[in-house]
């Protein structure tokens, strides 16, 4: 990807997928959390909608794939929204098949293998 349109990527996916994330976790109000729960699985199928396979820009590993692999995670590997807010904030990939192949693909990588906990 061009370098600018990359860093738009990025930028998005700090925007659309960590700060509701975040605000998941951090808002006192059930209303609040589930707002932002709701933006979160929308720009979730935005991202699914993106990801041209094996990564997410196609076949290299970008600035987009690192941006995201560690808020990928926490939310969709260690499930930290349901561990700690229980069921109903669980994020379903069941009808996400490019973004459940792309994190199995992120997860085997070994640089990323030796960065994250056991």
């Amino acid at each position: 990807a061009e370098r600018p349109a990359l860093r738009l990527k990025v930028d998005w996916i700090n925007k659309n997928l960590c700060s509701p994330f975040y605000q998941v976790l951090v808002r006192t109000s059930t209303e609040d959390r589930k707002a932002a729960l709701e933006t979160l699985n929308v720009n979730i199928d935005e991202l699914e909608a993106w990801i041209q396979g094996p990564y997410i820009l196609g076949k290299q590993l970008t600035a987009a794939d690192i941006a995201f692999i560690p808020w990928a995670y926490r939310i969709l590997h260690c499930k930290i929204l349901e561990r700690f807010r229980g069921p109903d904030y669980a994020i379903d990939l069941a009808t996400r098949p490019k973004l459940t192949k792309w994190l199995e693909v992120v997860m085997a990588v070994d640089a990323v293998k030796a960065t994250l906990a056991e």
